[in-house]
């Protein structure tokens, strides 16, 4: 669980409290079952967080694929979503989004639209 948190399913959480519970008559607050079934609960509400850095990476090189091309060739089709995107995609795979990167590109151009409109 310390090396790697990102990992702990809810099957090793259960396991982990029926063994606590067999081995001590009861599980206790803060205990290693507690600790993995939080790990646990928290892995399922962030998928994100299971996912690998070099999968994180990868989408966020096909997200940039696509909208370099866009801004490229057709920058007027460049959309909020296209923005928030970028910006996620940057942020997962990078830790952070860097002033003139892809995501500042994508909302600069995305907000230049909506003045358009």
């Amino acid at each position: 669980m310390a090396t790697n948190p990102q990992s702990v399913t809810k099957e090793e959480a259960d396991l982990a409290h029926s063994r606590e519970q067999r081995a001590f008559g009861q599980t206790s607050k803060g205990g290693v079952a507690a600790q993995a079934q939080s790990l646990a609960n928290d892995n399922m509400q962030n998928p994100s967080a299971t996912q690998s850095a070099a999968d994180r990476v990868e989408n966020f090189d096909q997200t940039a694929d696509q909208i370099t091309d866009k801004l490229a060739n057709a920058p007027e089709t460049i959309t909020k979503e296209d923005g928030d995107l970028a910006h996620s995609r940057e942020q997962r795979a990078f830790g952070a989004t860097h002033k003139g990167g892809l995501a500042s590109q994508a909302q600069s151009q995305a907000n230049a639209n909506e003045r358009q409109n």
